[in-house]
């Protein structure tokens, strides 16, 4: 990234500096924050998968063993942190840690034959208050998602996440496809082109 390509250079530039605090660099999957926390917006890009990695610390050992002369050098092994997991995951801590009224916006993305609002992240004690979308392609969109906390949690409330898992397959399987139309196509375009100039070249032999 470039000097000015940050959270705090975008504060600057909106002329919010002065709420500016720090940067916290973390495991989402690990909440490392205290329970009595509250909060009064969270605004958020969550990884696709597409032009960033979707991972969280996890191994899929059973009972894995740091031992001792490891532990100053070890890096923590990852494992696929999917995007159904994600959200809920975000929902969750949004319905935790938010004040009663505070939002929660974020990205969600789609693909735009397969919408419909019953879709979306929901969550008993979030509100869905405001969805637009932004076009990102002929086949995919994202879609804004603001919600409002309407109660505290409780040991029943739950999120629902509709089935996020092949979005990123199925992206990079429909850019495939488009590829090979696109090489198809122009292979197609090739032959007109050569045929026709072998039309001109025998018109012009028989004159």
């Amino acid at each position: 990234r470039e000097k000015d390509e940050s959270v705090a250079a975008n504060m600057r530039q909106y002329g919010m500096s002065s709420y500016y605090l720090d940067v916290v660099v973390s495991d989402f999957s690990y909440p490392l924050w205290r329970a009595d926390l509250r909060i009064d917006a969270i605004v958020t890009d969550p990884p696709y998968g597409i032009r960033e990695a979707t991972e969280r610390i996890g191994t899929m050992k059973i009972n894995p063993v740091i031992e001792e002369h490891q532990a100053t050098s070890h890096i923590p092994s990852k494992i696929v942190y999917g995007l159904n997991q994600i959200y809920k995951d975000l929902l969750c801590f949004s319905a935790k840690h938010l004040r009663l009224q505070g939002r929660l916006v974020c990205w969600y993305p789609l693909f735009r034959d397969q919408y419909v609002e019953d879709q979306l992240p929901a969550h008993s004690c979030l509100e869905l208050i405001a969805n637009s979308e932004q076009v990102l392609s002929n086949y995919t969109s994202r879609r804004l998602l603001t919600y409002k906390k309407v109660k505290e949690p409780e040991a029943t409330d739950e999120s629902v996440i509709m089935n996020l898992v092949d979005f990123r397959e199925k992206y990079f399987a429909l850019r495939e496809e488009t590829r090979k139309e696109k090489r198809t196509r122009k292979a197609a375009e090739r032959a007109k082109r050569r045929e026709e100039w072998e039309r001109s070249n025998k018109e012009v032999t028989e004159r």
